[in-house]
Parts: structure tokens; C-alpha cells; sequence
């Protein structure tokens, strides 16, 4: 018995040495990064950026193919929309009197509405590359960075996307006289009920 213990002890090593191999995972490319954070299926968050008139903040719902986006002014919604990205179809009311008006936009267009996914998704076709990390909103995050040539000078981006959960937190547009910021707060990936995505009833 004891001569069968080295015997058994290095069956049990070369049978975790293709375990060990196999549990390294391949890092993520930048690319595998924000593919995931252009394909977020269910999420609320808020959008906060700069306006004519000062900061705008903008709510948004979004499950599987429906979005609907909340205008605000003074913490009050005074305007909604209702889009569904595989129809095409896009819908808008005026707060308080909620009657909704069928809007003509081209299926190709309903994704020009921007949501923290399309903003994502434009970084990856952009030349995307990571320049380091850094902690924003209280999420550490992945800063992606893109530079333009633009006949004004260089334009560059910079994205941050959540590391925990390959979301886009912020997005800083740099130019040569000004930066502006684009961030989204109050990130909920919980669910979302359908009645969000449904047209109001018109009184």
C-alpha cells in the first residue's frame, strides 16, 4: 500500500496540471469589452449632460428591443419617447397631456437616439485603446480613449466602462477649447416591467 501512494499522488498532480491549464482564461481585448457593453439588454439609468440652457438630465429604460426616454426640466418630465427598435417605431408626448404622436423616422434611424449602448458601440469602431483605469462614480472603470483627426485639430474621446458590469459610466468629448461630459448614473440592471414601454391612454 505505501509503494502505491507516490504512484497516486502523481496521477492526482498530471491530472491537475490540463485543470490548471484549462481554468486561465484569455484576457479581454478592448473590442470583447465594449461589444458587451454595446449589447446591455435590460437597464435603467439616467443620462446627465450638457445642454444650451445648462446640465439635462434624461431617463431611460431599456429591455431587449424597446427604449423609452424621459425628458426632464426641474425634476418634472415634460416630454416622452417610446421607441421600438425592431419595428422601427418611434412615439412622443408632451407632459401633461400625454397623447402620442407616431413620429416618421426610417427604421435605420431609431438607433441615432443616443443611449449609453450606442455611445459604446461607436467607441468600437473608432480605434478604441485602453490607457489605464480609474475609479468614477464610486466603479472602478476602464478608460478607453479614441483620437480624431478633425480640420479644427485633434478630437478625442474618452470612455469609461464599468468594470464589474461592461457599462459605459462616462463620456468626455475633448476638444481644443473645451471638454464636454456626458455621464450616466443610477444604473439598475433589475427588471423592468412592461407596462414602461406601453403608449399612454389617451383621455
Amino acid at each position: 500500500m505505501k509503494s502505491r501512494l507516490p504512484i497516486f499522488v502523481a496521477v492526482v498532480i498530471l491530472l491537475a496540471i490540463p485543470s490548471a491549464a484549462c481554468s486561465k482564461t484569455t484576457p479581454e481585448t478592448v473590442e470583447d469589452i465594449l461589444s458587451q457593453a454595446a449589447d446591455v439588454k435590460l437597464v435603467k439609468y439616467d443620462c446627465i449632460f450638457p445642454g444650451p440652457t445648462g446640465t439635462q438630465i434624461t431617463k431611460v429604460w431599456v429591455k431587449e428591443n424597446k427604449m423609452r426616454v424621459e425628458l426632464t426640466s426641474e425634476g418634472q418630465t415634460v416630454q416622452t419617447y417610446l421607441l421600438d427598435m425592431e419595428t422601427g417605431t418611434v412615439y412622443m408626448w408632451h407632459s401633461p397631456e400625454n397623447i402620442p404622436q407616431e413620429l416618421g423616422i426610417a427604421t435605420g434611424e431609431v438607433s441615432d437616439f443616443v443611449s449609453a449602448m450606442t455611445m459604446a458601440r461607436g467607441v468600437a469602431i473608432s480605434n478604441p485603446m485602453i490607457i489605464g483605469t480609474e475609479t468614477t462614480d464610486g466603479k472602478e472603470c476602464l478608460v478607453v480613449e479614441c483620437v480624431y483627426g478633425d480640420v479644427n485639430g485633434d478630437l478625442t474621446t474618452r470612455a469609461w466602462i464599468w468594470k464589474e458590469h461592461k457599462f459605459l459610466v462616462r463620456y468626455d468629448i475633448i476638444g481644443t477649447e473645451r471638454t464636454h461630459t456626458i455621464e450616466f448614473k443610477n444604473i439598475d440592471f433589475g427588471d423592468i416591467p412592461d407596462s414602461m414601454f406601453e403608449l399612454p391612454e389617451v383621455p
